[in-house]
């Protein structure tokens, strides 16, 4: 609301004093005024009008709604009138009334863009997403250089997930108010989950030139860094965000995943409880990295619930409705082949796209119908065409909106839509949002709940997520008989064992193995492996294929650690995946990480023979690498904790007669144990996926229920 202009002729003397008042900012006498001659002049609506302004002023939106609904009711045909009560009504949070104040405005002045602008952000504060787009996108027509509705049109577009859409709004505000950073970090924002990492790194160095020091700028350029594998200035960017706001916790999970991935463990303790302590905070946005941080079930699901809170308000369990049946026009079919949605981002060179293979190949064409959703471009090249062969459809959706993938889902009546990503690099949770199927899944990309109330299940299996622990997860738990994770394993043996010398590996001695990607590798946890190296003099420790700077930063830690630098042997790149697994058998004993372990690696170790030895917790993450082992024949190398996880080493590594025991047990069961067999796993998939298609088809909400070991 303005300043009051001078009364006009016919005003009282007592009005124009109060004016007058008014504009010397002496608001507090000018309302008493105003106050007396309302009580005098019931039907001034320019009275109405001033005192609701003043009261507005001074933060009385309460009387300056009483004001104006009073006017409104005497001149429902002035828009000034109809456009303040929103306001007032919209500071008070009674959005249904100010959204029918605007409403009755936009019919006064339809083509004010102004007034569709103050709708749409109703509307979103609502949740009625689609509806306020529209509107934003009305004000844009209206007024092409309005820079906030370009900027509200592209959080709606971003939301929905039409993300290149929201390229070119929010690029567009950020033109039209080049002095501001909001725009440049959204657009940065959306430039980095599209992988356009130079964009990203564009828009966001011209937001800090803008403001040096603005704290979510600097977290989202120093993402961009890791992202690119420009670890140093990652680490260097986040650490100043840090230092901005202490109380930041997404700055903080960043910084510590980019130290992760280098291998500066600098200070990385200290900041490991920090961040523990921030994530407790009930207003804390935690991240998903805490994934990799934290062995706590709990914590998992209460991040997943601020990152969609964050993204997509009211979609969040349990602040949404109880899990609910699919409305009406949503159910699965009941008879004929079940339409299966596999939507991934990973479906080229990647551990996901690996695993699946072989079990899609071998449904059973007569109970389903695979369809495959490809969310990005840019690995299309390396998709091999056998793998795209295994799906009866292929569905290349980059660049769709959300909307448009649930429309093509819609149309196409698919009745099971299974997430492969959940909230990794490339997913489109939003899709699952706008429900895609009568029935969602969350599977495999992502160990943890999604923390929306649109998911209806989660893939598990007993030993991941144990009977009794359902409640800390949003999903309802569907647990099959053995092992989770799928192998596309079976199909051929390793091949021929190359030499140790092409490896880089000593012709004599224990070679123990951590192929894991090196963020999983934790202080506490590499002094263990210090340790078992330093009982066992002629032993390495073979690491992957690492940059030179995380080379030399962990052979700096294993040197303070009393272990000579060349005893870390960090393997050449495999460019065949068949070479890599080969290549397995010269070690003796596979190392696994904690409170995240291998999950595809540990499945290419045991299929190559090689025991893995690993420390189950509590989560999901951690205790992906005992259900292997157990499936597997194994399961005397699960331990506990750390202390059981380096006594079983020692032991191992003083009695090789044992690790050979064990490395012949694995290959004598190679051809027998379900862990390979992808046609067994196939079909309990497919029963599992019958059983949720019952239930949605009678109308049933979700239940968890167990795969029987017979399927």
């Amino acid at each position: 609301m303005a300043r009051p202009p001078t009364g006009p002729p016919g005003f009282s003397s007592p009005l124009q004093e109060a004016i007058a008042l008014h504009q010397r900012g002496k608001l507090n006498p000018a309302r008493k005024i105003y106050r007396e001659v309302v009580l005098r002049q019931p039907g001034n609506v320019d009275a109405l009008e001033l005192l609701a302004q003043a009261a507005a002023e001074l933060g009385d939106f309460a009387e300056a709604a009483r004001m104006l609904t009073r006017a409104a009711a005497i001149r429902p045909d002035k828009l000034e009138v109809q456009f303040n009560l929103g306001a007032a009504e919209r500071k008070l949070n009674k959005l249904p009334e100010a959204e029918a104040a605007f409403r009755r405005a936009i019919v006064i002045s339809p083509g004010s863009a102004m007034i569709h602008l103050q709708l749409g952000q109703v509307l979103n504060h609502q949740g009625r997403l689609p509806e306020a787009a529209d509107c934003f996108q009305a004000a844009t027509e209206h007024e092409p250089k309005l820079a906030d509705a370009h900027f509200n049109l592209g959080k709606m577009l971003a939301i929905s997930g039409d993300l290149y859409a929201a390229v070119a709004s929010f690029a567009r505000a950020a033109e039209l108010e080049a002095d501001k950073v909001e725009p440049l970090c959204e657009l940065g924002l959306v430039l980095l989950s599209l992988n356009r990492f130079d964009k990203a790194v564009e828009a966001l160095r011209h937001a800090l030139v803008i403001e040096p020091k603005n704290v979510f700028a600097h977290v989202l350029l120093g993402s961009t860094f890791r992202l690119q594998g420009r670890l140093p200035e990652a680490i260097d960017v986040l650490q100043r965000a840090f230092q901005l706001d202490k109380n930041r916790v997404d700055a903080l999970f960043e910084l510590i995943i980019a130290k992760r991935l280098a291998a500066d463990w600098k200070d990385l303790a200290r900041l490991e409880q920090t961040a523990g302590r921030l994530a407790l905070r009930p207003e804390a946005s935690t991240s998903t990295h805490v994934l990799w941080l934290v062995d706590d079930p709990a914590a998992h699901r209460k991040a997943a619930r601020a990152v969609v809170k964050f993204n997509w308000p009211g979609a969040q369990a349990p602040a949404a409705p109880a899990i609910l049946a699919a409305p009406p026009e949503l159910r699965a079919r009941s008879n004929g082949p079940l339409r299966i949605g596999y939507f991934s981002s990973d479906f080229g060179d990647h551990p996901v796209a690996r695993v699946i293979g072989g079990f899609i190949a071998a449904h059973d064409r007569r109970r389903v119908e695979a369809h495959a959703f490809h969310l990005i471009a840019d690995d299309a090249k390396t998709i091999r065409p056998d793998y795209v062969a295994s799906f009866d459809r292929w569905h290349a959706v980059a660049g769709k909106s959300a909307g448009d993938i649930v429309a093509l889902a819609r149309s196409l009546g698919i009745d099971i839509a299974v997430d492969l990503n959940g909230h990794t690099a490339g997913g489109r949770p939003a899709a699952f949002v706008h429900r895609l199927a009568p029935v969602q899944v969350n599977y495999l990309g992502f160990p943890a709940t999604m923390g929306a109330h649109q998911m209806d299940y989660l893939l598990a299996d007993g030993f991941v997520i144990p009977p009794g622990t359902d409640d800390l997860y949003d999903e309802k738990i569907v647990r099959l008989p053995g092992c989770y994770l799928p192998n596309d394993l079976g199909r051929e043996p390793p091949g021929a064992t190359p030499t140790r010398a092409a490896n880089g590996l000593p012709e004599t001695g224990l070679v123990f193995a951590a192929f894991n990607t090196v963020n999983k590798i934790s202080p506490e946890l590499f002094s263990c492996w210090m340790r078992i190296l330093a009982t066992s003099p002629a032993s390495v420790l073979w690491l992957p294929a690492l940059s030179e700077t995380v080379r030399a930063n962990l052979r700096r830690e294993a040197e303070a650690r009393g272990i000579a630098a060349d005893r870390l042997v960090f393997g050449p790149f495999a460019r065949e995946r068949a070479d890599h697994i080969a290549r397995h058998a010269l070690a003796d004993l596979f190392l696994d990480c904690w409170p995240y372990n291998a999950h595809t690696t540990a499945a290419d170790a045991l299929w190559a023979g090689l025991p893995v030895l690993t420390w189950a917790g509590k989560a999901f993450p951690s205790r992906v690498a005992g259900s292997l082992l157990r499936v597997a024949g194994l399961p005397e190398l699960i331990t506990e904790n750390l202390a059981d996880y380096e006594a079983t080493a020692l032991r191992l590594a003083r009695n090789p007669a044992e690790l050979a025991g064990l490395k012949a047990r694995l290959v004598a069961a190679r051809t027998e144990t379900a862990l390979f067999d992808r046609r067994r796993f196939a079909r309990r998939m497919e029963w599992g996926f019958v059983r949720m298609a019952e239930i949605s088809a009678a109308g049933g909400r979700p239940v968890g229920f167990d795969i029987p070991e017979s399927v």
